[in-house]
């Protein structure tokens, strides 16, 4: 037996998973969220398609979310408020085109903001992780079922599902349940996976099966991120500090 045993990754260099949250069109999400805070609105189209080209240039990959309705005003695969119609068609041939092919794509569940209540087409008056947190399988079921197939409808091929803030943590066995079922009947997917939880101490983090059908030949996995969020300083103007987290 060797004594010491050495990692070789492909060509030498440790591969990287992104995860990418809350990519909506032509718009920043936190002016959705927080729009008296003095974030900036526009998102230019020249922005997504200069991240397309370093996805190109460097092999960059990862998990890619997009949300269904951003804000609550529209969807993304009919109308978006104060969104020329071309400018939303080019924005999601960029990432049909550009992006899903190397990036897994899924809905940060349908609003990113307060819930929308189905049944009326109504905006609730508390954020989609509240909302969840009272709720059962079957109406998470179809409300994420609802996310997926606008996703869906906008000409993409889902994978999995990102959780906006803790969405589902409370009653996480009923969550994948649901996140399982709604794969299933929207898109047709056996496998399965889902981002909620972080773990920013623990030296790797693998991912986690969560719902294992051997009779369905399905299953879904947790995605968990390995590292806190190092770039969320820079929507306040200050800079990312992504190159502490490499090494050689």
């Amino acid at each position: 037996m060797p004594k010491t045993v050495r990692t070789l990754w492909p060509g030498n260099q440790v591969p990287i998973s992104i995860l990418l949250d809350d990519p909506t069109p032509c718009r920043n999400p936190m002016w959705y969220e927080f729009p008296d805070d003095g974030h900036e609105a526009v998102v230019p189209l020249a922005f997504a398609a200069r991240f397309a080209d370093m996805c190109e240039r460097t092999g960059a990959a990862g998990k890619f979310s997009l949300v269904p309705c951003p804000g609550a005003q529209g969807r993304v695969d009919q109308a978006l408020p104060g969104i020329a119609a071309d400018d939303l068609e080019r924005f999601l041939s960029l990432v049909r085109e550009r992006i899903a092919p190397r990036w897994s794509i899924g809905p940060e569940m349908l609003t990113h903001g307060n819930a929308i209540d189905l049944a009326t087409g109504q905006v609730l008056p508390m954020r989609e992780d509240v909302w969840a947190a009272r709720q059962d399988e079957r109406t998470l079921t179809r409300y994420i079922a609802h996310a997926l197939r606008i996703l869906v409808d906008a000409g993409f091929k889902p994978t999995g599902v990102t959780s906006p803030w803790s969405f589902g943590v409370e009653v996480e066995d009923a969550y994948t349940g649901a996140i399982t079922t709604a794969l299933r009947e929207v898109c047709d997917a056996r496998v399965g996976w889902y981002f909620l939880r972080s773990d920013a101490i623990s030296p790797t983090v693998a991912p986690r099966p969560m719902r294992i059908d051997l009779e369905r030949g399905s299953a879904l996995i947790s995605i968990i991120s390995g590292q806190r969020d190092w770039l969320w300083e820079t929507q306040y103007g200050e800079p990312a500090y992504i190159d502490t987290a490499l090494s050689r």
